[in-house]
C-alpha cells in the first residue's frame, strides 16, 4: 500500500510521533473513538490527495508538498518550532544548550520537506526512507513511555496515612491560601544568580509583620500529588510512591474539605482542581472521562497551531485563571469578610510559559536561556502578588499564606524540592510546628 511505504513521506509516518506524545499527555482515560476518528480524517486526506493527482506528477508533488508542509507546521509548531528558534537563537549568543532527539527529529521533516522540490527521485527516496524509519523508531520509543505510566497509573489505589498536627492557633479571621505553581526558594535561586535583589521580596514581607520560610520543603515536585497531600494532612509520601489516580481521588475525599464542612465553613475554591464537594474554578488538567471527554479537542490540540484558535482554547487558560484570581477575586475578598469562609486561590505562577497579560504585560517565552527567563517571571510574581495583597494586608482582617507547591524543575541545578512559604496573622509558635509545605493543611484546620 503506496501511503505505507517507507520510500515516500506520508502524512502516517509523519504524524506518528506526535501521536504518541499526545498519547504520553492525554494518559488518562483518553477518549478513544475521537482519537482514532483524528488518526483516520488525516490518512483519509493522504489517500485522497493520492487518488485525485496520482496520474498528473506534476500537481501531485505540488499539493503533497503543499499539504505536508502545512501538516509539520500545524502540528510540531508548539512541541518542536518555538524550542528550535530558542535553540538557534541561543546558538547566536554562545549559549549552547542540550540538543535533543526532538530537534533532530524536526530537521529531518524539514530536510525531506525541502528536497521534495528536487526532482532527483533517487537522493529523495533515500532520505524519505530515513526519516520515516526515524519517525516509527522515535514513536516506539514514546509508545513505550506511555504504555510503562499507564500500568504505573492504574495501581489500585491504597489506603495513605495521614499526618495530621495539632497546633493551637487562634481562630477568628478567614484564611486565604495562595499557591503560586512552581515557585523556586530565593536561596536556591542565589546559588545561580548572586543578586541580593532576589531576597528582596522575602525582606519586604518580613517587614510587614509576615513570618517567611525562604527555603521550605515540600515532598513533592508534582502539583497534583503535592495539593493532593496538603488537602489531606501530609501523606509524607514522594511522588514515585504516588499515582494521579490516587492523588485524585484523595482530593475528591479531602479530609481538610470534609472537616471544614462539618465546622460549618464555606470553602471557596479559586483553584485548578475540584476539592471536596468544590468545583475548580479554572481546570488546566482534565484527568476525570467526563471532564476529558468535554475538552478533548482543546487538550488535544493544546501543541498545535491550532491552540491559537479561540474555538479551542476559550477561557480555561493560565492567563485567565491568573488575571482572574490576581485582579477579581483577591481585591473582591475585601467586599465580604466572613469568619466562616476558606479561600484557596491558585496562580500557575511563576509557571511556564512566563506570560502575563492583564493590568500589567509581560511575556518572558522567546528568551534563549529558560532559566533567566523564569527567574524574571519569578520576580514579576512576586511584585504583581504583593501589589494585588496590599490592601487585604492593611486591613489586618485575613490570615493569608503564600506558598509554592513545589520548586522549579527546569534545571538541575536547582533543587525541585526547595520552595518557599510565607504567613501572615499567624502564632510564630504555630509556624515553628509545621516542618514542609504540605503540613499547610494541619496549619489551617487548626485555625477554624
Amino acid at each position: 500500500m503506496k501511503i505505507l511505504s517507507l520510500n515516500r513521506i506520508s502524512i502516517f509516518f509523519i504524524l506518528l510521533p506526535f501521536i504518541c506524545i499526545t498519547l504520553t499527555d492525554i494518559l488518562h482515560n483518553l477518549i478513544y473513538f475521537r482519537f482514532t476518528l483524528f488518526v483516520f480524517l488525516i490518512l483519509f486526506c493522504d489517500i485522497l490527495i493520492n487518488i485525485l493527482f496520482s496520474k498528473n506528477n506534476k500537481y501531485y508533488n505540488f499539493c503533497i508538498k503543499l499539504f505536508h508542509s502545512f501538516i509539520i507546521l500545524i502540528f510540531y509548531y508548539n512541541i518542536f518550532f518555538k524550542e528550535v528558534i530558542i535553540q538557534i537563537l541561543s546558538l547566536f549568543n554562545l549559549n549552547i544548550t542540550e540538543i535533543r532527539g526532538r530537534y533532530l527529529f524536526l530537521t529531518l521533516l524539514i530536510l525531506i520537506n525541502s528536497f521534495t522540490f528536487v526532482n532527483k527521485k533517487r537522493f529523495t527516496i533515500k532520505f524519505n526512507f530515513i526519516v520515516n524509519l526515524y519517525c516509527i523508531l522515535f514513536s516506539i520509543v514514546h509508545l513505550l513511555f506511555f504504555l510503562t505510566k499507564l500500568e504505573k497509573e492504574n495501581i489500585p489505589t491504597k489506603f495513605l496515612n495521614t499526618n495530621y498536627l495539632k497546633i493551637n492557633e487562634t481562630i477568628g479571621k478567614p484564611v486565604v491560601l495562595i499557591i503560586i505553581d512552581e515557585y523556586a526558594s530565593p536561596i536556591e535561586l542565589t546559588k545561580l544568580n548572586k543578586e541580593k535583589s532576589l531576597i528582596d521580596f522575602c525582606d519586604t514581607l518580613t517587614k510587614k509583620n509576615w513570618q517567611v520560610k525562604k527555603n521550605f520543603y515540600s515532598y513533592n515536585k508534582i502539583t497534583l500529588h503535592s495539593l493532593s497531600s496538603i488537602f489531606n494532612f501530609n501523606f509524607k509520601k514522594k511522588d514515585e510512591n504516588l499515582n494521579f489516580i490516587q492523588s485524585k481521588d484523595y482530593l475528591y475525599k479531602s479530609a481538610l474539605s470534609d472537616s471544614l464542612n462539618r465546622k460549618n465553613i464555606k470553602f471557596i475554591n479559586y483553584g485548578i482542581f475540584d476539592i471536596g464537594n468544590t468545583k475548580a474554578f479554572c481546570k488546566i488538567h482534565f484527568y476525570e472521562e467526563e471532564e476529558l471527554r468535554k475538552n478533548f479537542w482543546g487538550v488535544f490540540f493544546s501543541k498545535t497551531l491550532l491552540n491559537h484558535l479561540s474555538i479551542f482554547s476559550k477561557d480555561n487558560n493560565q492567563n485567565h485563571l491568573n488575571k482572574s484570581n490576581l485582579e477579581l477575586h483577591l481585591p473582591s475578598l475585601l467586599q465580604n469578610v466572613n469568619s466562616n469562609n476558606f479561600i484557596y486561590i491558585h496562580l500557575l505562577m511563576p509557571h511556564f510559559p512566563y506570560e502575563y497579560y492583564g493590568s500589567s504585560k509581560v511575556n518572558y517565552q522567546n528568551e534563549s536561556n529558560k532559566t533567566k527567563a523564569y527567574i524574571k517571571f519569578w520576580i514579576f510574581t512576586n511584585s504583581i502578588l504583593l501589589k494585588n495583597l496590599e490592601n487585604l494586608i492593611n486591613s489586618n482582617k485575613f490570615k493569608i499564606i503564600i506558598t509554592g507547591d513545589h520548586g522549579f524543575k527546569g534545571d538541575e541545578k536547582i533543587n525541585p524540592h526547595s520552595t518557599f512559604s510565607a504567613f501572615y496573622g499567624f502564632d510564630s509558635i504555630s509556624i515553628s510546628n509545621i516542618n514542609s509545605v504540605q503540613d499547610i493543611g494541619s496549619l489551617i484546620n487548626n485555625c477554624y
